[in-house]
C-alpha cells in the first residue's frame, strides 16, 4: 500500500507553523515504506493531482521534508 501526501495540505501546515503534522506525515511515510510501500508526494493542479515526488527509501524522504520545512538552510 502506498501513502499519498496532498502537498498542498503539507504546506499549508508548514505556513502555520503545524509541525506536528510534518511529523505524522513522516511517520506514517516511515510505516508505509517499511512494509514495503512508496511514498508519493503530489499536488493539486486544477482537477487532476500531479506527482511532485515518488519515494521508495526512508533517507529520502527524510532529506525531502527537511529541505522542504527549511530545515536543512
Amino acid at each position: 500500500m502506498n501513502f499519498i501526501i496532498p502537498l498542498n495540505k503539507m504546506e499549508e501546515a508548514l505556513s502555520k507553523g503545524l509541525y506536528g503534522v510534518l511529523k505524522e506525515a513522516i511517520l506514517i511515510g516511515d510505516d508505509t515504506l517499511s512494509k514495503g510501500g512508496k511514498v508519493i508526494i503530489e499536488k493539486q493542479t486544477g482537477t487532476t493531482p500531479e506527482v511532485v515526488q515518488v519515494f521508495e527509501k526512508k533517507e529520502d524522504m527524510i532529506k525531502w521534508f527537511e529541505d522542504f520545512a527549511g530545515f536543512n538552510k
